[in-house]
């Protein structure tokens, strides 16, 4: 589990700075990405790894892209480990550990129409690497391989203010290696949490980055031209109010004279 645990952690923590993008406007304007710690479940082929089929995963998933790239490129690095025990007639209880990892490589298409919700889709070829420990009868008993398969994977990424993730994801991966002398099925299917980070802004600040729109002059314009006409208005109605008024001067001028 050491082995495995430090190259995950050792690889994780270099894709990691590899993706955070330089600093400046300039750059945050052309380049958009997520990087985000996955949390969740792997299962492994039943019949190749029971009883230590069932594994608990963890890992970092990676995806990033220039503003007119239309995909993203995706470096994902998951690792996971599951145990179990069962009881054989003839040896007793036997125990079993299993340890996985992955270096998935693709593209990743993510969808930001929305400065918030942003739908993703990924695939790629993954390189496995496969642990079995066995210990029967108190004697253990460990085998490692490694493999190359392909994944493919797809979730949600909610992004809250403007830069913290939060979402979900499913994939599934296949590789075989061989472990004890047998072909093994290293790859699975996934499940879990994402928390991470975004960076680049969305279709938020892709709005903010086009050029002023024209129709933005007509509508300051527009108000002006309707005071004006209201204004007009108003000394129609005042001239109308002056020929009343005058109008009824005369009216009395002349019934003055009259009598």
């Amino acid at each position: 589990m050491k082995t495995l645990s430090l190259y995950t952690a050792a690889t994780s923590f270099a894709v990691f700075l590899s993706m955070v993008p330089p600093a400046g406007a300039a750059a945050e304007k052309q380049w958009t990405g997520n990087a985000n710690l996955l949390m969740g479940a792997k299962a492994l082929d039943k019949t190749d790894w029971e009883p230590a089929n069932e594994q608990s995963e963890a890992g970092i998933e990676t995806d990033f892209r220039r503003r007119d790239w239309p995909l993203s490129v995706a470096i994902d690095v998951l690792g996971a480990a599951g145990e179990g025990k069962v009881y054989d007639p003839f040896f007793g209880e036997a125990g079993m550990r299993s340890e996985t990892s992955e270096l998935c490589l693709g593209i990743r298409k993510v969808w930001d129409g929305s400065p918030s919700v942003r739908p993703f889709i990924g695939g790629g070829i993954s390189m496995l690497k496969a642990t079995a420990r066995v210990t029967v009868l108190g004697i253990t008993v460990e085998d490692s391989g490694s493999g190359t398969g392909s994944w493919l994977g797809g979730g949600v990424y909610w992004t809250l203010g403007d830069s913290f993730n939060i979402g979900f994801e499913f994939r599934a991966s296949s590789g075989k290696t061989k472990l004890f002398g047998q072909e093994i099925k290293a790859g699975g299917t996934h499940g879990g949490l994402l928390v991470g980070y975004h960076w680049g802004g969305g279709a938020k600040k892709k709005g903010e980055d086009r050029a002023e729109s024209p129709a933005r002059v007509p509508a300051y314009e527009e108000p002006e031209s309707g005071a004006l006409e209201l204004e007009r208005q108003k000394i129609e109605i005042e001239k109308q109010k002056l020929e009343l008024e005058k109008a009824k001067f005369e009216f009395e001028k002349r019934k003055a004279g009259g009598e």
